[in-house]
């Protein structure tokens, strides 16, 4: 039986972060079990499941500041092509395999990326093409040409627009592309402009040269639920 009739997609799509092979996410695992220690021990599964969860945190960034400034290839966490649950990649399996008739709504923030750029320290502008070649390795001199400094208020702007593309905006356009060559999809882009007073504490802590937030990532949940969190306390 169907456990659902339709699907409402928020804050990313399927390919939105990484998406690993298996030996890689194997590879990560065994990395995991060195840092708890357990790597030579009679059984190490058994030890790493007898670790706290602090201890098992501890094998991971768990710094903000460090893991936002990670590439997203970095992350040691992600959907997996395990050839079980995933045989394929999921794009692929959207594209390729019948599937019933579920009808799903999927969209972006007008300001994803200002919320993970938030807490960083942005260059000036004689610096960002050295971040860019940093984060982003052999891809930096097309984003010089896509995303110039000169063309936002700050460098903080412009990287988070390139975060915003990147892991929210053409992810969801081409999954609703690949989604709708079967199915109904509907694509919404929320442009109400929140008054947060997450923006301003951002900025005290650090952000220098932050983006403005504008309609920064999860402002929609607000309204949504129709409850009064921080991204809707504003609200008219």
């Amino acid at each position: 039986p169907r456990l659902f009739h339709k699907a409402i997609l928020q804050s990313g799509v399927c390919d939105t972060l990484a998406i690993r092979t298996r030996e890689e996410s194997e590879a990560e695992g065994l990395r995991m079990i060195e840092k708890m220690g357990c790597a030579n021990a009679a059984e190490p599964l058994d030890c790493a499941r007898s670790k706290t969860a602090a201890q098992i945190r501890g094998t991971t960034p768990t710094n903000i500041i460090k893991a936002l400034n990670m590439s997203f290839s970095d992350w040691p966490f992600g959907l997996t092509i395990d050839g079980d649950v995933f045989p394929e990649h999921p794009l692929k399996l959207l594209a390729e395999q019948d599937r019933p008739d579920t009808p799903i709504l999927l969209g972006t923030n007008k300001d994803e990326g200002s919320l993970f750029t938030a807490l960083m320290i942005h260059p000036r502008a004689d610096y960002y093409a050295n971040v860019l070649a940093r984060r982003y390795p052999g891809q930096s001199d097309a984003l010089l040409q896509l995303y110039p400094a000169e063309d936002y208020v700050s460098t903080g702007a412009a990287q988070a627009q390139i975060r915003s593309d990147i892991i929210m905006n053409c992810p969801s356009l081409n999954m609703a592309r690949i989604y709708s060559r079967q199915n109904p999809v509907w694509l919404y882009h929320f442009t109400y402009d929140v008054k947060s007073v997450f923006q301003p504490l951002a900025r005290s802590l650090l952000g220098r040269n932050s983006a403005p937030m504008g309609t920064f990532h999860a402002t929609d949940l607000g309204f949504v639920f129709d409850t009064p969190l921080l991204t809707s306390v504003n609200r008219e």
